[in-house]
C-alpha cells in the first residue's frame, strides 16, 4: 500500500469580534485627536514662540562671546607683537654689550701687555723688599 499520510483539519468559523470604541472614536482616532489636542496646547500657549525667544537670546550671547574673544585675540596678537620686538631689542642690546664688553677687555689686556714690557727688568717695591729679605741686590735699569 502505498504511503499515504492523513491530514486532519479543523474548521473553526471565524467570529467577528467587535472593536472597541468609545462613541464611535476608536483607539487609532483617539491617539490621533489626543496628539492634536497637545499640539493645540502648545500653539495656544506659544511655546514656539518662548522656544525661538530663548534660541535667539542663546544666539546672541554666544555672538557676544565670540566678540570678545575676537577682540582678546587681537589684543593678545598685539602683546605678543610687542614682546617679540622687545625681545629683537634686547638681543640687539645683549650683541652691542658683548662687542664693548670684548672690546674693553682687548684694550686692558693690550694697556697691561705694555705694562708688563714697560716693567721688565725695573724692581718694584715688593720685588725690592723680596730681594732686601733675601739679602740679594734688586735689579736696577
Amino acid at each position: 500500500m502505498p504511503d499515504q499520510q492523513t491530514v486532519a483539519t479543523t474548521h473553526v468559523p471565524a467570529q467577528h469580534e467587535a472593536e472597541p470604541n468609545f462613541y464611535g472614536v476608536t483607539p487609532p482616532m483617539f491617539i490621533a485627536l489626543a496628539m492634536l489636542a497637545v499640539i493645540g496646547a502648545l500653539i495656544w500657549k506659544k511655546v514656539p514662540g518662548a522656544i525661538a525667544g530663548a534660541l535667539d537670546a542663546k544666539i546672541a550671547l554666544i555672538r557676544d562671546q565670540l566678540a570678545e574673544a575676537e577682540s582678546l585675540r587681537k589684543e593678545a596678537e598685539a602683546l605678543k607683537a610687542e614682546y617679540e620686538a622687545r625681545a629683537k631689542s634686547a638681543d640687539k642690546d645683549r650683541k652691542a654689550l658683548l662687542e664693548r664688553a670684548k672690546h674693553e677687555a682687548d684694550e686692558i689686556g693690550r694697556r697691561q701687555d705694555r705694562g708688563r714690557r714697560a716693567q721688565r727688568g725695573r724692581a718694584t717695591p715688593r720685588s725690592r723688599r723680596r730681594c732686601r729679605d733675601q739679602g740679594r741686590r734688586p735689579p736696577d735699569r
